[in-house]
């Protein structure tokens, strides 16, 4: 095989710390031969112009499983190993697309799958293997339910082909030989319960300490080591003082086994991703309440596990231990970590801003208003219900819900006139009704938009009762937050106007941040226009804060009222128009 020289690209290079250009590479077979920031002269080698892409490192996850293609394990007891090994190539393919270049496999993955990647059969990345994870009966690498008895062989399918159950001494000892006979580069023990296994809590102490030792020995012997899955400080403490070398999860590490972790060269693997991707998306791929019950207990920890582990000195690798459907989250560990928070930032505020460019959103008009109010033929449907339990509280609910609907086909209303009256108008002149995404008001006026014909947009962040985003945003233009502030950097970034409608706190933190931005002048001047009059002058006085001396008379002019949304955009009509 020909050199290969690399030429126009922009270098990421750690240990720089920043992107460079002007850089050229040369690869001979698996070597970087020479990297240099001077023209690089060779006569045999094929050039490759990148286009002035990034040229990067390989990426590195100490943490896969490429044969578990389901969140659900148990799902994979009526999968053949043909179907199994089909899916996991495509899952492979997606890693080495997302540029990771090694992985490691923490229980499932076989010498065949590695053989069929080193020999070039399939694209992924190249494999470090622990074949079937070992675990005691009752453990996290036992998903049997509970009216199975005994075991199959391994052959009858991909849930029992992944997974091994030893208990006693003799069949620890076992287990491990066959899976360094089997080709296994480290070997997988489970020493506490699991998240995604149905009967162990998470506190459970899996297998003896004379079986550790065992598995540490036999691994020693064959010139391999063992990497336990461990949760809570005392199945951490354990594994350390049995000579197990990494430690996967370690969530509830506390600063007594960190610093064992330490003493003992220990390493841990973090995996932040899956616990935040299950929480968003497992239930809807099976995943049931008491899994989803172990992976709340277990995902404020991580974060702190990372904070720990750095200061006692553990060494801390990149692992995603994502499952099945959500393998696609593989790229976001990186920003969970606190060392990216910063990157995370920038992008997030750097993605919306020029995806909004490119589809020509240039100014926006910002509605905001309660998510928890609905059209009114969800409320009158809601109101039969509660009248025919005959429960006072709840019929009381409902007529209440009944009669707020109305701001919910008002804002509807309102996005219908701003996406009619703009559809015409100059590129340069339009403007496109933008919401925080949710139900309510929100998902109201992306209606109106949607059923106009037009285009509108949805930033939206997961808060109760907000989920997901309406199905009425454009789906090109809806973007979702993690962090409030830059979120509401958006909303300001194009604004032409806020209109409020009735609504709780969220949507006075909104109206009270815009106001008292134009206020202090660091924001120029919008029309902030209040819609249902009653409603906001029953909820707070502003002239009690000019009596005070707290604002002046000149800013109750900040924002006006209105009762229909005709006037509404009369109102923003009437301010460009003046000025």
């Amino acid at each position: 095989m020909a050199p290969l020289l690399f030429r126009n690209f922009q270098l990421l290079e750690p240990d720089f710390g920043e992107v460079r250009a002007g850089y050229e590479l040369l690869v001979e077979g698996e070597t970087i031969r020479e990297l240099s920031d001077s023209p690089i002269r060779s006569d045999s080698a094929e050039v490759i112009d990148c286009g002035g892409r990034t040229l990067m490192p390989g990426l590195i996850d100490s943490h896969v499983h490429v044969f578990l293609s389901e969140v659900v394990i148990r799902s994979m007891e009526s999968m053949p190993l043909t179907l199994m090994t089909a899916r996991a190539i495509g899952l492979m393919k997606g890693m080495i697309d997302r540029g990771f270049t090694t992985v490691r496999d923490t229980g499932g993955a076989d010498w065949g799958i590695k053989e069929a990647v080193e020999k070039g059969h399939v694209s992924a990345p190249r494999l470090f293997i622990a074949g079937q994870a070992i675990g005691p009966t009752g453990g996290h690498s036992d998903p049997r339910r509970r009216t199975d008895f005994g075991s199959r062989c391994n052959c009858c399918n991909a849930m029992a082909y992944t997974m091994n159950v030893s208990d006693g001494v003799s069949s620890v000892r076992k287990s491990v030989r066959e899976q360094m006979r089997l080709g296994a580069d480290h070997i997988k023990i489970m020493m506490s319960g699991g998240v995604a296994s149905p009967y162990d809590p998470l506190d459970s102490l899996q297998f003896s300490l004379d079986e550790v030792r065992t598995a540490v020995e036999e691994a020693a012997a064959f010139g391999r080591y063992v990497c336990a899955h461990a949760y809570t400080p005392e199945a951490i403490t354990r594994a350390a003082q049995c000579g197990v070398r990494a430690i996967e999860h370690g969530n509830l590490i506390d600063e007594a086994s960190a610093k064992l972790m330490a003493e003992k060269g220990m390493f841990l693997t973090a995996n932040l991703v899956a616990y935040y991707a299950m929480k968003e998306r497992a239930a809807e791929f099976g995943m049931n309440g008491d899994m989803l019950a172990k992976n709340d207990l277990v995902i404020d920890g991580g974060l702190r596990s990372l904070e720990i582990c750095k200061r006692a000195g553990v060494p801390v690798a990149y692992g995603s231990d994502l499952l099945g459907q959500l393998q696609v989250d593989q790229s976001r560990e990186f920003l969970l970590r606190r060392e990216t928070r910063g990157i995370r930032f920038q992008l997030e505020l750097l993605k919306p801003d020029l995806a909004q460019h490119e589809q020509g959103i240039e100014n926006t008009v910002v509605v905001f208003g309660s998510a928890r109010f609905c059209s009114e033929d969800s409320a009158r449907e809601l109101l039969a219900q509660a009248e025919a339990t005959q429960d006072a509280a709840a019929i009381a609910r409902a007529r209440t819900l009944l009669r707020n609907a109305r701001y919910y086909e008002a804002a509807r209303a309102f996005g219908g006139l701003v996406a009619r009256h703009c559809a015409d108008l100059p590129a340069k002149e339009q403007l496109f009704v933008c919401t925080g995404g949710g139900p309510g008001i929100m998902e109201a006026a992306n209606r109106g938009v949607h059923e106009a014909g037009g285009r509108s947009v949805g930033l939206s962040i997961a808060l109760p009762r907000e989920e997901a985003p309406n199905p009425y945003i454009t789906p090109s233009l809806s973007f979702k937050f993690h962090y409030f502030a830059l979120r509401k950097m958006h909303f300001m970034m194009r604004a032409k106007a806020l209109v409020a409608f009735p609504g709780g706190f969220g949507t006075l933190d909104e109206l009270f941040e815009t106001i008292t931005l134009i206020q202090t002048q660091k924001a120029k001047p919008v029309p902030v226009i209040l819609l249902g009059t009653d409603y906001w002058k029953r909820l707070f006085n502003p002239q009690v804060l000019v009596e005070e001396g707290a604002i002046s008379e000149a800013d109750l002019g900040l924002f006006q009222y209105v009762d229909e949304p005709e006037a509404a955009w009369g109102a923003i009509q009437a301010f460009y128009k003046a000025g």
